[in-house]
């Protein structure tokens, strides 16, 4: 008995190289088969792990955008959740900017919801980096004390296990001028983002039944934070701004990479960035007005260097605290469209302006 049972229990090593040769022949398949293009062709949900995983939400909406059909002209949204919840929808959006142009909406302008939740500012200058070629476009990149000011440890950790698959090389372009950890670059994109695949098991499940449609908005329709939650939340997340605005050679980092991604925007594409401050509710200005002013006073400079826009939206818009679930992350669609309508604008006027920092090499 015991024999038998050894030579059960005991792997056989033609088995265990089977299972090896096995496991490379299904990686190789892989690799073959899992691009950018066929991502692409999936339904939005398909690699998400549920209705709210914005990491796959963005690399399904970049992929997309770079295989875009020929369009006159495009607009791009960029930055972490309090853009994502600035907006009703970015088809509205699109439609608002065409309107406002006088031209056909979908046959003529493209439009493209770049943001996610949590977004650092490193992401966001990758995303920018691997914006498509458009003969004409406008790009917001939503910018303020929660993404200049970074946390050291956080921002390391989404760089060594990012949520979304951004292009290796880009990442770690910014990588190097961040102080980030760099990852080794295949060229093949499944090796490339292989923590990013395989942490989404489900993906063979959502295509033989259909994915869940992405959720847009995670704040619709909730509560505001009662007073307790206000002073605590609030006092917080000012302290935590103070702090990790004292790491001066992160912020000058962030500056420098930013500087070099808006510059490359306005020598080598037809990209017009602007900078947006995201919404703020009233009530938060007290406790964040220094903070939010320390960013201003850090990311403006450049931005009058360079001629890029820097604007806050939130008077324009009519924002009042009811309109806010929290100090940032509005909770209804009336404020969202109201919003959105500002931003519309705002696009529209420099779309229809020749854009003067364009500089032709």
């Amino acid at each position: 008995m015991s024999a038998f049972l050894d030579g059960a229990l005991r792997p056989r090593l033609s088995v265990t190289l089977g299972v090896i040769a096995f496991a490379l022949v299904e990686i190789a398949a892989l690799c073959v088969f899992v691009t950018p293009d066929v991502v692409a062709r999936l339904e939005p949900g398909v690699l998400a792990r549920n209705v709210d995983d914005d990491g796959a939400a963005l690399t399904h909406a970049l992929v997309t955008a770079q295989r875009e059909p020929a369009r006159s002209a495009h607009v791009a949204l960029v930055g972490a959740s309090s853009m994502r919840e600035a907006f009703w929808h970015i088809d509205t959006l699109r439609d608002s900017v065409a309107d406002a142009l006088e031209q056909p909406r979908e046959t003529t302008l493209g439009a493209f919801n770049l943001t996610s939740g949590g977004q650092a500012l490193g992401e966001s200058l990758v995303v920018l980096g691997a914006l498509p070629e458009t003969p004409r476009g406008v790009v917001v990149l939503g910018i303020g004390p929660g993404t200049l000011f970074a946390d050291r440890t956080d921002l390391q950790t989404r760089f060594e296990h990012p949520t979304s698959a951004l292009a290796v090389d880009e990442m770690n372009a910014v990588a190097r001028v961040l102080g980030m950890p760099e990852r080794t670059a295949t060229g093949l994109y499944f090796l490339d983002h292989l923590q990013f695949f395989v942490s989404r098991p489900q993906v063979p499940v959502w295509l033989a039944l259909g994915a869940p449609e992405p959720r847009r908005h995670r704040y619709l329709g909730r509560r505001q934070w009662t007073d307790e939650r206000w002073v605590e939340r609030v006092d917080a997340l000012r302290v935590g701004f103070e702090q990790r605005a004292q790491d001066d050679a992160l912020v000058s980092a962030h500056l420098v990479a930013l500087e070099q991604t808006l510059t490359h925007l306005q020598r080598q594409t037809q990209w017009r960035p602007i900078l947006l401050e995201p919404p703020l509710a009233p009530r938060a200005r007290p406790a964040l007005t220094e903070a939010r002013s320390a960013a201003r006073a850090r990311v403006a400079p450049l931005a009058a260097r360079l001629g890029v826009p820097l604007v806050d939206l939130d008077a324009e818009a009519a924002l009042v605290d009811e309109d806010f679930h929290d100090f940032t992350h509005l909770r209804s669609e009336e404020a969202m469209r109201r919003y959105e309508a500002r931003l519309a604008a705002l696009v529209a006027r420099h779309l229809s302006e020749p854009n003067p920092s364009t500089v032709r090499p």
